[in-house]
């Protein structure tokens, strides 16, 4: 996954060769991991990682553009600012979005524990554990496939630039990483329809 400073130097290198001196990136990544297991055995397994960029740009009219962009690779960033630079032509002329005066003032640092996601094979054996336990606890138990998505990773950014070299928030990772289960499971059957 790319670090969010990697994102903020690809941005900057972008801005720098469209010759954009004002605009701001928002943008969240996530790495899942889920199990589905039934009656006692292992079903799948899947992990996903998305990642999002909006980009917003102001043109020298101080008009403004806004795009979003998966693709947090150099060339999808750079693509993205210029799809907003193209738009900011369309901008608003009333009422344009600014930067929060608190966009310039100094970020503190956040210290967020960092969780790490548990390993496959503990959430299968935690999994079976719980499910063998929940068919234990009652005979009318229903045997349904039993799904859990309990290793998660989110990280969300913001940064800002006012002009040229002239300002980048500083990107401290400002991450919340967090283990914790998904207690919906993906299609939950109705009581008994699983046997």
């Amino acid at each position: 996954m790319r670090t969010i400073q990697d994102i903020a130097d690809y941005a900057q290198t972008g801005a720098q060769a469209l010759g954009i001196t004002k605009y701001d990136l928002y943008g969240s990544a996530v790495d899942e991991t889920s199990v589905q297991v039934d009656r006692g055995e292992a079903k799948q397994v899947k992990a996903s990682q998305r990642s999002s960029v909006i980009v917003r740009v102001w043109n020298d009219q101080g008009r403004l553009g806004v795009t979003t962009t998966t693709d947090v690779d150099p060339s999808g960033i750079q693509l993205a600012l210029k799809t907003a630079q193209e738009a900011s032509a369309f901008g608003a002329t009333d009422n344009i979005p600014d930067f929060s005066p608190e966009a310039t003032a100094p970020v503190a640092e956040v210290k967020a524990k960092k969780v790490t996601p548990a390993p496959v094979p503990e959430l299968i054996e935690t999994l079976l554990g719980a499910e063998k336990a929940l068919l234990e606890a009652h005979p009318r138990s229903p045997r349904c496939p039993t799904t859990v998505w309990p290793s998660e990773r989110w990280i969300g950014f913001i940064s800002t630039v006012v002009a040229l070299y002239a300002r980048r928030a500083a990107l401290t990772p400002q991450s919340i990483s967090t283990a914790k289960p998904n207690r919906k499971a993906a299609n939950p059957a109705p009581l008994g329809q699983c046997a």
